[in-house]
């Protein structure tokens, strides 16, 4: 029987679980497949508290809101047992934005083929909605950006139009050896960056100087995986202004934060 890695694995409750009801795709939950093939559970929940489902053949690790709340407030700075009701009603008014959006899945813009924190349609009322670690990343990412006086709506478009490419960025993050190792990396010579990992990941919110021509002053993001390359582009036009949001500690520590606070069920308590 394999190991099974607290952080890479989750817990059901055993009505939950059934045999052959889910498949791997990845190589990072293949011992959690191995586990339910042998049908044994008991590993799974002594491993972890979070929950699977299965979406086209595919493991995804699952968090209830409460956790993804609670998890945003710890890393922002808010160290109660509970997330501010102001967080929690901007995380609340973000999603609603991106759900009142719709999804065109079969659209070739990827703001209308993509929900910015959600995986599927609405289920309906009354069926509570969880998120993948990477939505929670986004709704993370989200909070940052109001924080800097970023609209709500430029927000969930921008969210909703880099998906693929923060996931991709989410993913390698994870992969990433060495996890814990955020020290300042050694400096290659007078004048070079500080920069604090070895593969770091960047999104910029670009404001360009008007032209004068419509939408020339309009906001834009990018994404970059080298911080030198990231401050040339900022320097290359004058007056050309940047929100930097480095990405991998706040994946990281997201993480990290998800896997330690509990699932709470919905309602009040009895």
């Amino acid at each position: 029987m394999p190991v099974l890695s607290e952080q890479h694995c989750c817990s059901l409750r055993r009505s939950r679980c059934r045999k052959g009801r889910y498949k791997c795709a990845s190589a990072l939950e293949l011992q959690i497949t191995t586990l339910f093939a042998s049908g044994d559970v008991d590993s799974i929940v002594r491993a972890g508290h979070h929950s699977i489902k299965h979406n086209n053949g595919f493991h995804m690790l699952l968090y209830k809101r409460n956790q993804v709340e609670e998890a945003i407030a710890r890393i922002l700075g808010n160290h109660q047992n509970a997330p501010a009701a102001d967080l929690r009603t901007r995380i609340k008014r973000v999603l609603d934005s991106d759900r009142a959006g719709g999804c065109a899945k079969r659209s070739n813009d990827p703001e209308r083929s993509n929900y910015a924190f959600y995986s599927d349609r609405s289920p309906g009322k009354g069926v509570e909605v969880n998120f993948t670690g990477y939505e929670a990343f986004a709704l993370q990412i989200a909070m940052r950006m109001l924080d800097h006086g970023w609209p709500q709506g430029f927000v969930v478009s921008t969210l909703r139009r880099f998906r693929r490419e923060l996931e991709e960025a989410y993913q390698r993050i994870l992969r990433t050896k060495g996890r814990s190792d955020f020290s300042v990396m050694p400096d290659q010579g007078p004048g070079s960056l500080v920069q604090t990992h070895p593969q770091p990941e960047f999104l910029l919110i670009v404001s360009d100087p008007s032209t004068g021509q419509p939408n020339s002053s309009k906001a834009y993001a990018r994404l970059f995986r080298d911080q030198e390359a990231a401050l040339k582009f900022q320097l290359e036009r004058p007056g050309r202004s940047c929100t930097w949001l480095e990405l991998v500690a706040p994946a990281i520590t997201l993480h990290r934060q998800l896997q330690q606070i509990e699932p709470r069920k919905r309602g009040r308590p009895g």
